[in-house]
């Protein structure tokens, strides 16, 4: 157990040290989170869209300064602090798929290696054989007692290995990694600040009137298309008779029609 104890570790040292490179990362990669919605929040998005469509900005065409405030700092704060809890609950459940895909990778490899370690192939194999000397087991009374030792080892260790794999799955698998939680308590608290600070400025350059005549275009475009595609439908039909007449009158006159001319 001591081999594997040290074996254990220098797999814990590993995680840690590869977990610590990648919570390096997020820093970098909540700014983009931030820069993103910022973006997204100060242009007319798709979001934005459907609360116009069906939701809260349903009637908001009439609105003043005051409700659109009222709005942001409720509705529009909701919606934002989601995509933001959703950002985080991704981050940590891939942490913690991670965490377990590792674990479990370890603990197959290092059973593996156990059960397929030379000597205790040799010796397995041995008393297997022996197990089915039925005779054997009767006459040599010798061997009976070192087969009882190594069936009641073998137990024995069976027992010790899962004990210790159990210890240490629950340790491993339900430790509350520190640096994680304590970045991700610093970081909602980078939250709370940035998004009162973003609410402010969306405010203050009125950026509903940005909305508002986003959405004008795009109603006025699904208004345009339809007439676009009855206007083709016309002209295609309008050309076909056309066509159809020019056919007509160049097509060669039957004998008797011929005739009647004549």
């Amino acid at each position: 157990m001591k081999q594997l104890e040290e074996q254990w570790k220098s797999f814990h040292d590993q995680m840690e040290n590869e977990r610590k490179q990648w919570l390096e990362k997020k820093d970098a990669e909540w700014e983009k989170w931030k820069k993103y919605t910022e973006i997204k929040y100060m242009s007319y998005c798709v979001d934005i869209n459907n609360e116009f469509e069906s939701n809260t900005l349903k009637d908001s065409s009439t609105w003043n300064r005051n409700q659109w405030e009222d709005w942001i700092t409720t509705v529009g704060k909701e919606m934002i602090k989601s995509e933001y809890e959703k950002w985080i609950y991704e981050n940590e459940n891939y942490l913690d798929e991670w965490k377990v895909r590792e674990w479990v990778e370890w603990k197959q490899k290092n059973i593996s290696s156990w059960l397929s370690s030379e000597w205790k192939c040799k010796e397995d194999d041995s008393w297997s054989k022996w197990e089915q000397t039925v005779w054997g087991k009767w006459l040599f009374t010798e061997n009976r007692e070192k087969w009882t030792a190594w069936k009641e080892r073998t137990l024995r260790e069976r027992a010790e290995w899962l004990k210790w794999v159990q210890l240490k799955e629950y340790v491993y698998i339900n430790d509350e990694w520190i640096p994680w939680t304590k970045w991700k308590n610093e970081n909602r608290l980078a939250f709370i600040d940035w998004i009162g600070s973003f609410m402010n400025e969306w405010i203050n350059n009125k950026q509903w009137n940005e909305w508002i005549h986003e959405r004008k275009k795009m109603v006025a475009t699904k208004k345009i298309a339809p007439l676009n595609a009855e206007n083709a439908a016309n002209a295609a039909s309008s050309v076909g008779v056309c066509v159809n007449d020019t056919l007509q009158s160049d097509a060669p006159q039957s004998a008797c029609a011929q005739d009647e001319a004549e």
